[in-house]
């Protein structure tokens, strides 16, 4: 009696196990400029809500509320611009860092207009730091 060649058939099961495995999984640069240029939309759009901001129609929770988005839409540019962006990625932090300063010093002294004022001068530093970097992505 023969008995199945036990090596092919451990080559064949090999095989389909590592087929999956053959793609790449990292994206394009085409992609990940494109990731870039998306996550970089949404920034802005967010950004309106702490750039816009009319004393009177809004509280410091309002504010917070609307950094806190801001700061995640900041870590989801940062995943997809770390191949094709990654040098516009510090300036961002820094005028994000910028930014949550401000909003810190809401509850601080000194006149309420002046706070939010420079929360949305930081907000405006963030939008001019999302462009450079979209310069670099090239969107």
């Amino acid at each position: 009696m023969r008995r199945p060649a036990p090596l092919a058939a451990v080559v064949a099961v090999l095989l389909v196990l590592a087929a999956p495995g053959c793609g790449d999984d990292e994206p394009s640069e085409e992609e990940a400029r494109a990731e870039v240029c998306r996550e970089a939309d949404d920034l802005r759009s967010d950004l309106q809500a702490v750039t816009d901001v009319e004393l009177r129609d809004v509280s410091v929770s309002d504010v917070e509320d609307a950094v806190d988005v801001v700061i995640d839409d900041v870590d989801g540019l940062a995943d997809a611009a770390s191949e094709v962006a990654s040098a516009g990625m510090d300036d961002l932090r820094t005028a994000v860092d910028g930014l949550e300063s401000a909003v810190a010093d809401l509850d601080g002294d000194g006149s309420l207009e002046a706070r939010v004022r420079a929360v949305v001068e930081a907000g405006q530093g963030v939008v001019t730091a999302v462009g450079g970097l979209t310069e670099d992505a090239s969107c």
